[in-house]
Formats: C-alpha cells, structure tokens, sequence
C-alpha cells in the first residue's frame, strides 16, 4: 500500500514538474510560427491585421484583438484559434493542415506560461521542404531499358524501402498463377472477366513473357479507354447532370483512346472557356459553377494530391473566369473571362471596408535542380521536333518551347505585370467591338496549367502516379490518396519518386505507367493465406508484399455477371420467351401532339396544369440495372478535337452568331408554345382523360449494354451505385467497397444475375448440357473458366454434377450452378 502510495506520489510531482516547465521558443514556437502562420500574418501579407513575424506584432494582436489573455490563458484567442474544429471558418492557421497535438500542447504551454518572446528574434517564412522528396539513394542513376526492366527496379526499391524499415519483417505472398493474372489484368485493363476464347489464346502461348504480351494486348483493346475513363470520371468527378458533364465524359474518353499525354490533358481542363458542345474540356470548369475558389481547391487537391482550405494565391489564377447562361428556352451556358477578379482580400466574411483583387501567386514550390535530372532530358528528347524538317528560327522556338512552353521562372516574377496588361488588352477588345470571340481565353490559367503540369513541380506526376498504383495495387504510396503533406506519411517515398520520374521521362504517357505497375511482383503477388492475424494483413499490405482484397467496380462487377452470362448478345432464339402484360394507362383526351407543344421547357418541367393530364402509366418493371447509355462520338461530333490548345472554344466571331441563333430559337420556342397553349385549353380536353387497361406481347429475351458509358454517376439505386460508384459532389470522395444487404439482394435476386444464370439454347455450353452430345463435365469445366476464369477441382466436379441432377432438366440444374457461382466471393473479389 505505501509502495502504491510513493508512485502516485512521484507520478503527481513529475506532472507537477512537467507542467511547471517552459517551452524553449526557438526550438519549439519558432518553427511552428515559421512554418504555419507567417505566410498569411507578415509584412507581405497581414491577414486580419495581424503580424506573427515580430514580436510587436503579435503582442498587439489583429483585428479579433489581442492574441493572448494574461489573467485567463485558457481564453486566449490564439489557443481558441488553433483548437477549433477542422472545418470552422476561423480556425488557424487556414492555408495550411491544422497543427498537431503535440504542436498545439507546446503553444499552450507557452502561452501558459507567459508567452516569452525573445527581443530581437524577427521571424522569417520558411520554406517547408517537399514531402517524399528528401531520400534518394535507392533510385538509380542509369535510365532503365525498358518497362519491364522499369518494375524490375521498383521492385528492388521497395524491398530496400522494407529493409530500411525499423518495422518487423513482414510476410510476403506468392506470385499468382497466370490464369489468375490474367482475371486480374483483364478486370483492371478492360473493365470485365476474360472468356473463354482469351483463356484459350492466353494458354496457348508458352513463351516466357507471355504476360507482357497479355497487357499490351488489353492496352491495345478498345475497352481500356471505356474502363480507364471510369477512373478519370472518379477522380476529376464528372457528373453527366451537371453543365457539361456528358460532353466533358465524352472528352476523357476521346483522350484516353488516342492516348493523349496527361500533362496536355490537364492542361486543356484548367486552362479552356468556350460552349461545352465544342471545347468540351470547359465542363471541368463549369463542374465547379466556374467559382474560382473551389476550382483552386479542385485543381489543388485533384491533380497535385495537395489539400487546402483557403488558398486564394491560387484561387485568384482563376478569379476572372466567369459562366454565363444565355436563353430562356433554348439554353447556352458557356464560360469566359470577366474585367475583374473575383477573388479579392479581404474575406468578405470580414465584412471589410474594401476589398481588392489578389495577384496570382503560384503557392508550390518547383525543384530548381543544378544539373538536369535524366527524367527531364528524356522527356526534352521524346517531344523533340524534326528539326531538320524546321528552319533555324523555328527549330529554336519549338526547343525553348519544348517541355511546356513558358518559362517558369518568368511567369512567377511577371504574374502581376501580365495580370494589368491583360486586363486592359480585354477592356479595349471590349470597346473597339471588333468581332473576337465571348469565348475568350484565360491568359492566367494558361500560365497556372503550365506551371502545374512543369515536370519541376514534384506533386503533379507523383499525385497520379499515386492514383494509379492504388487503383491497380489496392492502396497507395499516400493514404488518403489526396493528402501528401509534411503531415501525412509516405510509405515507400522512393518507389513513388522513380515511378513519377518514369512517368515523366515517358511523356506522361498512361499506358507506360499502367504496364510498368502491372509488370511488377507488388502487383502480382497474392493474399496472405487464411487465417493471418490482421496486424500481418495490414503490414504486408502497406509494405506490397502481399495484396490487398479488391472487390471489382461496379461497372465491372455488372460487365462480368453479362460476359459470363453471353447477355451482350441474345441467347434465345426469337420467341422463345414471349408472353404477355396487362396494365391500367390513362388516355389524355386531347392528342399527345398538341400535349408536347403546349409542354414548357422554361424549366425544363411540364407546365403545372399539364403535368395533371400526362398519360398514367403504370409504373415500369423495378429495373435496377438498366441505364443511359451515352454516344461519345455523337457528343464531340460538333467539333473534332484537336491537339492545339488555342482550338477549344475559340470560334471568334462564329461566338457573336451563336448568340444571335440563340435569341432567334427562343423568341420562335416562346411564341410557339404560348400558341400551343391557347389551342390546348380552346380544345376542351386539357384536364380530361380515359382509363384503359392495355395488354402487350412481351419477348422477355434481354440483352444488356456495358456499363462503362453510361451517364454517370448512376442513379443511387442502380446497382452500380449500390456497388460503390461515388456521388462525386465533393472533393475527397473515393470508391466505398464495404459490403451491404443491398449488394447481396441485388445479387441474389436482380435480373442481371437471374438472366446470366439461365442456359440459353445460342450459348456454346447449351450444347454441352441439353444436346444429344452431352457432356455435363465438360460443361461445368466450361462454365468454372467463364465465370471463374479457373477450372474445377474434382471435388468441385463431383458437386455441381450433384447441383445438375438436382434440377428439373440437366439446363435447369446448370442453371443453379451458375447462379451459385455468381454469388460467391471468388466471382466479385479479384484473385
């Protein structure tokens, strides 16, 4: 008891001790200060009339008034500040992370006691060191040779990463067998289960890099664009019911397919104005109402994996665009650039007594290398021109312009220089009308789109590839996927950088990066077996010695259950299937020709009175499964894209015609339905309608359409929203793969899986099970390769010739097989 005693005593005088100690303001507050705070509260920036850099300053507090309360600490404004939840408005500080725990204990204790600040001590900005970027002694010097020899290399950097680790040793997984390679490579290129025909060609090879071979196959294969448009769609979150979002689709997919450099894509995104019917890539902008704070936000967190709260050195790149909405009836919203900035400073929450326009400031920080780095040299000789084909002056023009086009160094001294004269070039275009574009072009977010896609700026090419090793290996370097900060960690910080540095040298080219990551052991390894206890999970997994259980997308999940069940195509002869429906409609007395022309599209609704006498159909079917397929040829048909920047939406004086079709289409749309209207309610029938019950002839014989073009996101309900498919209103927002009842009645129970599950008579295994050459062996045996991408074991055999004779008929029996089979967990889950 008194032993007991003695160490609570210790414990208290200890504590005592601890909390009656100083913090030390140079090793402990200075840094934080430095680091976090200057960069809004000093001479070149004094956010809410508060300097942090001088003594002075911070004694004399801002505009909330003093910063510290001598009497009760406790009520500090800067503890209250900097202990404010995440996302309240006046938490400090806000253009960075909010601080950590221990960082926010030593300012209290400071604070505590008495906030000591040495005379003389003037605090300076400093710049914060890019995270990742510090080690780099695993990555060779010498270029590899190849892709292959490229993940031969990785490999070898994360095994020396591990090595290096103070962690434990952690269990590795096997490489998996090649049919399970090739599900795997085939659901994540092209977006489905192989078949039974490309298990057969893929077995057919015997050579030594027949898996090489398989992925330039499915690179080559025209659903790689489809499926890898689905991943551009998460991630820059396209939304077909926004403004733009169908033709913005359409664009990704475009690109995609004739294997567009990323950094030129990227580019057209931040940088174009125009109608998205011909400069598609300006649905990015409208995505976000054209608001240049969240763009900044958008562009940041999107394409450099940087969060940020408040960030309107970069906001203010895009303080001059401005969406605009033409038309009553007949709509066109379009963006262009404004006189002046939206983005101004103070906050208005402020409620300042002026507010001015904030310069553009590039806020990240470009690697200024001594020597040219290989990556770039590589990157200057693959966009080389044919200089022998150029005369001398522009053989040297097309080389000073060669990696992006502007000097970066001179952007950043120019930015506000550039900003005037560009301001007072579009005031008198704006006076002189003479015929140039509405749809004019963003000086400023063209200088932000090379500056952002500059192969010196170490976030970029590293925030994709990030992405892309996620999406294929199941976790990233970065965890979340958007957050590398000096905050966050970055396992394996080498591995991203060469990768990143290859992706680069490559010409930022997606396929390069894809194979590269596909050929490596970290992606083809297996799981650890059952069974390992969940820390031994959770290490392999972060340290890629063993592979994270990926369930398929849900596009891909849906794409599957129709491939393994030959539903792309009909699998019943006509009339096979037909019966007949009965439902209850009600008839509009007045005719559906003069209901549509009396319909109006102000709003895009029926008119109320109307909508009371639309026909009364009966609800269709409780279809979870079908969808809008979109035509992305038809979307871009207006305007074929090209590989000029300056292309997108710049029509000059075509612009000033657009307007003035517009007004003319919606002066006729108006007057025609104000005329339909009148011929409706003279006719007497407005209000009026019949019931009458109607039978059809129904050829139940379905046959289903891919998912991957379909307008997207789904309607929550659809199944591939019920599998994980994001809303994508906001940032942040990734792929949820937890499982749900939902899922597993939409399986159990859904069309796709009931109609993939039934033997039709044009299937090839038909005849295996019903014909006179019946072969039930050789049927399951087809039926494990199609939907298993395997074949049965003989235990396996011997129960599905169980499950087959349980059947009413031997097709019946398959049928249940099938069915089976589409509800495990071998089917949705990748090997």
């Amino acid at each position: 008891m008194k032993s007991s005693t003695l160490r609570h005593s210790l414990l208290l005088l200890a504590s005592a001790q601890l909390a009656g100690a100083e913090v030390d303001f140079r090793t402990q507050i200075q840094p934080i200060f430095e680091n976090a705070c200057i960069r809004c509260h000093s001479a070149e920036k004094v956010k809410g009339d508060l300097r942090l850099d001088t003594k002075a300053g911070f004694l004399r507090g801002g505009k909330s008034g003093p910063l510290i309360n001598a009497k009760e600490y406790e009520k500090s404004e800067l503890l209250r500040r900097i202990k404010l939840p995440r996302d309240h408005e006046e938490i400090m500080p806000q253009e960075t992370e909010p601080l950590s725990g221990p960082h926010k204990n030593w300012l209290t204790d400071w604070v505590r006691t008495g906030a000591k600040w040495p005379d003389g001590v003037v605090l300076k900005l400093k710049k914060k060191e890019i995270p990742g970027l510090a080690e780099t002694d695993f990555i060779p010097s010498k270029a590899p040779a190849s892709l292959a020899e490229a993940a031969a290399v990785t490999d070898q950097i994360l095994t020396k990463e591990n090595q290096a680790s103070k962690n434990p040793p952690t269990k590795s997984a096997a490489i998996i067998d090649d049919l399970s390679f090739l599900r795997r490579a085939t659901v994540d290129l092209i977006g489905r289960i192989p078949t039974a025909e490309e298990i057969k060609q893929f077995e057919s090879d015997r050579s030594a890099d027949r898996r090489e071979k398989l992925v330039d196959r499915l690179i080559a294969h025209s659903r790689f664009a489809e499926r890898w448009t689905v991943f551009f769609a998460d991630m820059i979150r396209v939304r077909s019911q926004q403004e733009g979002g169908p033709q913005l689709l359409a664009y990704v997919n475009r690109s995609v397919a004739e294997a567009k450099p990323y950094d030129q894509m990227v580019r057209e995104l931040i940088a174009t104005n125009g109608r998205p019917e011909s400069a598609p890539a300006a649905g990015f902008a409208l995505g976000d109402a054209a608001n240049p704070m969240a763009l900044a936000g958008a562009t940041s967190q999107i394409f450099l994996g940087v969060r940020q709260k408040e960030f309107y050195d970069l906001a203010a790149f895009f303080g001059t665009i401005k969406r605009v909405e033409q038309g009553k009836n007949v709509k066109r919203i379009y963006t262009t650039e404004a006189e002046e900035t939206a983005v101004k400073w103070p906050p208005e929450r402020e409620q300042p007594p002026k507010r001015v326009g904030v310069a553009p400031k590039f806020p990240f920080e470009l690697v200024n290398y001594t020597t040219k780095p290989n990556f770039i040299a590589r990157l200057e000789d693959r966009r080389r021109p044919n200089t022998g084909a150029l005369s001398a002056a522009a053989a040297k023009k097309a080389l000073d312009e060669l990696v992006d086009g502007i000097d970066v160094k001179q952007t950043l001294r120019d930015t506000k220089q550039d900003a005037a004269i560009l301001a007072e070039a579009k005031a008198a275009a704006a006076r002189a009308q003479d015929g140039r574009s509405i749809y004019t072009q963003s000086e400023e977010r063209k200088k932000l789109a090379a500056l952002i896609t500059d192969p010196r700026n170490p976030y970029f090419a590293r925030a994709f590839v990030n992405r892309v090793w996620a999406e294929l290996v199941g976790r990233g370097f970065v965890e979340p996927l958007d957050n590398i900060s000096a905050y966050n960690e970055i396992r394996h910080p080498q591995a991203l950088q060469f990768l990143a540095q290859e992706f680069v040298a490559s010409g930022y080219d997606l396929r390069s990066l894809v194979k590269t990551v596909m050929l490596t052991q970290a992606y083809q390894r297996g799981h650890l077996p059952a069974g390992a206890e969940v820390k031994e999970l959770a290490s392999a997994e972060e340290n890629f010695t063993a592979t994270r259980a990926r369930r398929m997308l849900g596009e891909v999940l849906f794409d599957s259950v129709t491939v393994a069940g030959h539903l792309l195509s009909h699998k019943w002869p006509e009339g096979a299937n037909v019966r007949e429906v009965k439902r209850q409609v009600r008839i509009p007395l007045a005719n559906a020709a003069m209901l549509a022309a009396a319909e109006d599209k102000s709003t895009n609704q029926p008119n109320m009175m109307m909508a009371m006498n639309k026909p009364g159909q009966a609800p269709a079917p409780y279809d979870l499964e079908k969808g809008a397929s979109l035509d992305f040829d038809a979307l871009l048909k207006p305007e074929k894209m090209g590989k000029d920047d300056d292309k997108f939406g710049d029509v000059l004086s075509e612009s000033k015609k657009d307007l003035a079709m517009n007004k003319k289409m919606e002066d006729d749309a108006i007057e025609a339905q104000r005329q339909a209207r009148i011929r409706l309610l003279r006719s007497g029938n407005a209000e009026r309608f019949r019931l009458e019950t109607v039978t059809a002839i129904v050829d139940d014989n379905p046959k289903f359409d891919t998912t991957l073009r379909m307008a997207t996101p789904a309607p929550p309900s659809h199944f591939i929203r019920v599998f994980g498919q994001p809303a994508r209103d906001n940032l942040g927002e990734f792929r949820d793969e937890s499982p749900s009842l939902r899922q597993e009645l939409m399986m159990l129970n859904g069309k796709a899986t009931h109609e993939a599950s039934r033997v039709g008579p044009l299937e090839p295994v038909y005849h295996l099970i019903a014909g006179p050459n019946a072969n039930p062996a050789k049927a399951v045996e087809l039926v494990y390769l199609e939907i298993f991408t395997r074949r049965p074991t003989t235990e396996e055999l011997a129960e599905a010739r169980e499950v087959i004779s349980g059947g009413k008929t031997p097709a019946d029996g398959l049928a249940d097989l099938r069915w089976a089979m589409l509800n495990s967990h071998e089917f949705r889950y990748l090997p």
